[in-house]
């Protein structure tokens, strides 16, 4: 479709790399492996990839379901879904603050995350 071929010619906005290389580059990766042309534009914040967008100058994957413009149109990304790297960190020194069971809590986290994906 034609603004389908359009999407696929304007860059992605990312955040910049070195705030957290690992995502980024998973991110990328997941592009050019479903055959998207990877070039990207940072920007400082996901309103500023918003701008971009409503320019039409950029594309923004977002998790944020409440970040809007008009004439920007939203779609979901699901076949197959954006991974996404999770790390949970906690100060073991502080009391309560270490999970008992942490793989029962990565299971935990990983249904709310699940369950929040498929809103």
């Amino acid at each position: 479709e034609a603004g389908g071929a359009a999407v696929r010619r304007l860059p992605v906005a990312v955040r910049p790399r070195g705030e957290a290389p690992a995502a980024h580059d998973l991110f990328v990766d997941t592009l050019a492996s479903r055959g998207r042309r990877v070039e990207t534009v940072v920007v400082a914040d996901e309103r500023a990839g918003l701008a971009l967008v409503a320019a039409g100058q950029a594309v923004l994957v977002t998790a944020d379901g409440t970040l809007t413009a008009s004439r920007v149109e939203r779609r979901r990304a699901t076949d197959p879904p954006l991974p996404l790297r999770l790390r949970v960190v906690w100060n073991p020194r502080r009391s309560g603050a270490a999970p008992e069971d942490p793989a029962a809590t990565a299971r935990l986290l990983e249904s709310a995350l699940a369950e929040g994906a498929a809103r």
